[in-house]
């Protein structure tokens, strides 16, 4: 199916594509099971609606969000893991096929709970 997987230049099924689609590979040592992916992301993620998640080869994942707004929230919150593999989560342009999206980047924020401190001197 991976193989199979173009986007053709139909606008329409572009922005479709663009507002609810990612394509995901978990980078890891081991196979992990679409069902058990599926079982960490749905307790993950917390959407308020609906994703499908379909399995595209090893590893890979090809997820449909019913909301663009759960799509953009997944993408706002990563850095995701599954079995502390990373995910990386790529949104999906037109003519890409699964082989030729680059998953060797992963964006993502990280938020530093060090405390600075302003200090005075006092010089007599």
């Amino acid at each position: 199916m991976a193989d199979n997987f173009l986007l053709t230049r139909n606008p329409r099924l572009i922005k479709n594509v663009r507002m609810h689609y990612l394509v995901s590979l978990l980078i890891a040592d081991k196979e992990v099971k679409l069902y058990v992916a599926k079982k960490i992301i749905n307790n993950s993620w917390k959407l308020l609606n609906d994703v499908s998640i379909k399995g595209l080869g090893k590893n890979t994942f090809l997820f449909v969000f019913d909301s663009k707004d759960d799509k953009l929230k997944v993408l706002a919150q990563r850095l995701w893991t599954i079995q502390h593999f990373h995910l990386s989560l790529q949104e999906l342009v037109e003519n890409t096929t699964i082989e030729t999206i680059d998953f060797s980047k992963s964006p993502f924020w990280f938020k530093s709970m060090v405390c600075l401190g302003i200090f005075y001197v006092n010089r007599m």
